[in-house]
């Protein structure tokens, strides 16, 4: 794959962050606690309050993950996760976006700090070519043993941008910089402050209406 379209998954791909309402559906089928659902939201309100930092809260957030996730098994999660993103709302862009790459012969690459998971049951609703994602260890058995193994940075996802000759990065918040900086076009969905600000300095493509849809002219 020489040339691949980089996607971050939440608020670039959809609006909102798709750990909540995974485990949202993991308590609809009581596979977890309504308690422990409720910790994950609070994660999710003290961001939102402006307690925390973007950063801080992805990491709190894929902390609390891990540890209620502890004993359930990475395949089940998966499936939960597919079943889920088929019937997702995704912004009006995507599709058409899609079609124009494959048409064009660019893959299709999943960047996401969501554990593998969530990324590997996105990667296969929406048709992936491969994907990277933070990761919760499992034992032999492909059970989680409830630590966080690695957290997808931005720096790491920029890594991943030069692995490609040529890269097209999309992304909506700080915590994608590294990326969109190493790729050849960068494209800002909806960005946060951080973003936005970076994006302006940048020149780099501002969607603010995701709905609609964007060409690149591949």
């Amino acid at each position: 794959m020489n040339r691949a379209a980089l996607f971050d998954a939440d608020g670039t791909l959809f609006e909102g962050y798709s750990i909540f309402p995974f485990f949202d559906a993991l308590e609809a089928d009581a596979s977890i606690s309504a308690a422990d659902n409720a910790r994950q939201q609070e994660v999710l309100q003290e961001f939102v309050a402006g307690e925390t930092e973007y950063r801080d809260f992805v990491v709190a957030s894929l902390r609390v993950s891990a540890d209620i996730l502890a004993g359930h098994r990475e395949k089940a999660l998966e499936e939960t996760a597919r079943e889920m993103f088929d019937g997702y709302e995704y912004f009006g862009y995507v599709d058409p976006l899609f079609d124009e790459l494959n048409d064009a012969g660019v893959g299709r690459v999943l960047v996401t700090a969501e554990p593998q998971f969530i990324a590997r049951g996105l990667a296969s609703a929406k048709g992936f070519e491969t994907q990277h994602s933070s990761h919760f260890p499992s034992d032999q058995d492909g059970v989680v043993v409830g630590v966080v193994g690695q957290t997808l940075s931005s720096t790491l996802k920029g890594q991943i941008a030069t692995m490609f000759e040529t890269a097209y990065a999309f992304g909506d918040s700080d915590g994608d910089i590294g990326m969109l900086e190493r790729a050849d076009q960068a494209v800002a969905i909806v960005p946060n402050d951080a973003l936005r600000e970076h994006a302006e300095s940048e020149g780099w493509l501002i969607v603010d209406d995701p709905r609609k849809p964007l060409n690149l002219g591949l």
